[in-house]
């Protein structure tokens, strides 16, 4: 039986999100299933306000942005809800060791893997933050609009 090499990335969707596995070794093999659904508009745990951004962990752990309600859902790869956090974002992401940064405004906030604040940093710049991510060696990108 020939291994399955799966990527899982969470769509998300005002009122649902959906997880789309990636098959195939090459871009012109690529075909896309829709393996899950999960969540609904709502402000009760694993229910979604606006979730604007997500990212994945080493363990396919699955961190939501749910920005209406001013929250960080952490799941599991299977969509079961884990935890959540306080936090007003619009960009997540992961550093190689499992910390997550949430960029909102004019600040990058870093969390480790259960919610628990580390620090943040105000960023020097004359308009909003919309994205972020990180690079192999651990830098910070941010994406801003003049």
């Amino acid at each position: 039986m020939k291994k399955r090499k799966n990527t899982s990335m969470l769509l998300s969707m005002v009122i649902i999100a959906s997880v789309l596995t990636i098959n195939g070794s090459t871009i012109a093999d690529e075909s896309y299933e829709l393996i899950d659904i999960w969540g609904t508009k709502g402000s009760a745990d694993g229910e979604f306000n606006r979730p604007v951004d997500v990212e994945v962990d080493k363990f396919c752990n699955v961190y939501v942005i749910d920005r209406d309600n001013h929250r960080i859902q952490k799941f599991n790869s299977e969509g079961e809800f884990i935890t959540k956090w306080d936090s007003y974002g619009s960009g997540i992401a992961r550093d190689n060791d499992g910390y997550i940064y949430i960029g909102s405004s004019f600040i990058i906030s870093k969390f480790d893997s259960e919610g628990n604040f580390i620090t943040s940093w105000n960023i020097q710049i004359s308009t909003l933050i919309y994205d972020i991510a990180i690079g192999k060696s651990d830098n910070i990108y941010i994406l801003v609009s003049k």
